[in-house]
């Protein structure tokens, strides 16, 4: 799911507080990737966005993030299936990194359901989501087991010559 980024942190409506809290209750969010500004101005929108990555059926225990808000974009720079090299190296174990950290469902609700990971998240989230028996671990799987199918995400980039394309990120 794609959102704008105001919807995660928002925290002053009822409304958007409980929804947030309905997708936590309901469905596992694994992971929050941050885009930055620009990257879907061609479909109208040029705010920061965040792709969400959820599994119906069982509530978040803990949120992967990976941090791509720092890459600039623009008419001849744009924001290519490439960037994404780091993120998928990481995301098998949801390792962190200067640009991955893992927070806790406790993290969250103390914060009224405020889901953008920022650096005060950073400082008090885990490197990798396998920290306290979280990730594949609460779905029965053992170390050497595979991470479910995620299914797979579209994703627009631009190929060799300049025009775009649509790929899919299975996960």
């Amino acid at each position: 799911m794609v959102l704008d980024e105001g919807v995660l942190f928002r925290n002053n409506e009822t409304a958007l507080v409980q929804t947030k809290k309905k997708l936590l209750d309901d469905c596992d969010l694994w992971c929050i990737v941050s885009l930055p500004g620009g990257v879907f101005t061609a479909a109208g929108a040029g705010v920061k966005t965040n792709l969400l990555f959820f599994t119906r059926g069982g509530p978040t225990e803990s949120i992967w993030y990976y941090d791509l808000s720092d890459i600039k974009v623009g008419k001849k720079k744009p924001f290519t299936i490439d960037k994404f090299e780091d993120f998928f190296r990481l995301l098998p174990d949801r390792a962190g990194s200067e640009k991955s950290w893992t927070v806790t469902r406790a993290q969250i609700e103390a914060k009224n359901y405020d889901l953008k990971g920022g650096e005060s998240e950073r400082e008090g989230g885990t490197g990798s989501a396998h920290a306290g028996g979280t990730a594949r671990h609460r779905r029965g799987e053992t170390e050497g087991d595979c991470p479910p199918d995620r299914g797979a995400a579209p994703v627009r980039t631009s190929n060799d010559n300049g025009r775009s394309a649509h790929q899919r990120l299975t996960l």
